[in-house]
């Protein structure tokens, strides 16, 4: 059953929701599924963009069909090779055997690899700043190297303002009838969440596609996952948000604990400071068990808020194995411009302490705020003591 629905006069979204995926890239959690976009210029020539995963592809293949209504596919445009946007390529390669695939050199280098050498004859090959007349519609297209693979182009087509920015500005969660972010529930979150996890390893190569399509005039944003844009105000926050994050800019004040417990006193440490933060004054406050969260919902609110908070036990003295990853997670992101706290939990001696302070010297441009707490085995009345003033150090490093 075809599903297809008319953005403009001539563009048309092809697209297909998987609202059963439980986990994205079979890493990331989803609570909601996962849209896979793709969409269909009609002109003098007709152009696809983007085809979607394979799990859907009979959906998205009829789409495609209706949307053609009887005339063949002349372009499909590649902007992404990463398979869930790839793995139904070869199905709209054989059923359509005029249309041409443009692409970047690293796209066909990527094809081949995912596929064969057979259609090299087939190949339109484009660089940053070409343009394809296709009609009323001319397709610009503009490198996006590494965001997030080293093939990524984006297009724009100035006739109608839209920018098709492949994984940029996508978000998690499929779509649920509504297309557009104006009429349908926009979760900021997802988008955050998506940004951190998929993007924010190249954050300086988004800030080099910034530079290039900030001076845009956009009235419609297609990305490839997540709702479409047409809202001015919602295109200017979705702007203003990628430039804070991929400076790890701090989005809004406040405070996010982390801890690992094992027998429920570093977690009851945890409590007792998140109680004392908010009797401070301290708004927003977050408190995560890194055992049994995620970890891509704990950095997304460790780049939206100021302060972090780490509190992990020794483990057969050394740091607890789960704060070990997470500290690494933190290395891999680059934190920066955060104030940090750090709590750790000993019965009987260990590295915890001294491998925490060593990992956050290691990251730049981060401010220690407090002196780090040592509680042995449970919160005594000395221990509590110096966690509230912890909390006041923190609450303080806010104002």
């Amino acid at each position: 059953m075809q599903n297809k629905t008319k953005l403009t006069d001539s563009m048309y979204y092809v697209g297909v929701s998987s609202h059963f995926l439980q986990k994205f890239e079979n890493l990331i959690p989803l609570s909601e599924g996962v849209s896979f976009n793709s969409y269909l210029l009609i002109d003098e020539k007709t152009v696809l963009f983007d085809t979607v995963d394979s799990s859907v592809s009979g959906e998205f293949l009829q789409n495609v069909e209706a949307a053609l209504d009887g005339r063949d596919l002349d372009y499909l445009v590649i902007h992404h090779m990463e398979p869930d946007h790839s793995s139904s390529l070869m199905e709209i390669i054989k059923k359509y055997p005029n249309a041409k695939l443009v692409g970047f050199k690293y796209t066909f280098k990527f094809f081949e690899q995912f596929f064969n050498d057979e259609y090299q004859d087939r190949y339109h090959l484009v660089k940053d700043g070409d343009e394809l007349k296709v009609g009323k519609n001319t397709l610009q297209f503009i490198s996006a190297f590494l965001v997030h693979w080293p093939e990524v182009f984006v297009t724009y087509i100035p006739e109608q303002k839209i920018l098709l920015s492949a994984d940029a500005f996508g978000s998690f969660g499929s779509l649920k009838g509504h297309l557009f972010s104006d009429e349908a529930h926009f979760n900021l979150s997802e988008v955050r969440r998506y940004f951190v996890n998929i993007l924010a390893k190249f954050r300086r190569n988004v800030i080099t596609l910034l530079k290039k399509i900030d001076k845009l005039e956009i009235d419609l944003l297609l990305s490839l996952h997540g709702l479409i844009h047409r809202d001015k105000d919602i295109i200017k926050l979705l702007f203003e948000k990628y430039h804070l994050w991929s400076n790890f800019d701090v989005e809004e004040p406040g405070v996010v604990i982390t801890f690992v417990s094992m027998y429920g006193n570093t977690a009851l440490a945890a409590s007792k400071l998140a109680s004392t933060l908010a009797k401070s004054g301290v708004k927003n406050i977050r408190i995560y068990d890194l055992n049994t969260v995620d970890f891509s919902f704990v950095m997304s609110d460790v780049y939206r808020f100021s302060n972090l908070v780490v509190m992990a036990p020794n483990y057969n003295v050394t740091l607890h194995i789960t704060a070990q990853h997470f500290m690494t997670e933190l290395e891999y992101h680059g934190l920066t411009k955060r104030n940090y706290s750090i709590i750790v939990n000993e019965s009987w001696g260990g590295r915890a302490l001294p491998l925490l302070v060593e990992t956050f010297d290691k990251m730049k441009d981060n401010t220690l705020v407090g002196e780090p707490l040592t509680i042995v085995t449970k919160l005594t009345p000395e221990t509590s003591e110096k966690l509230n003033k912890l909390a006041s150090d923190i609450a303080e490093s806010i104002k």
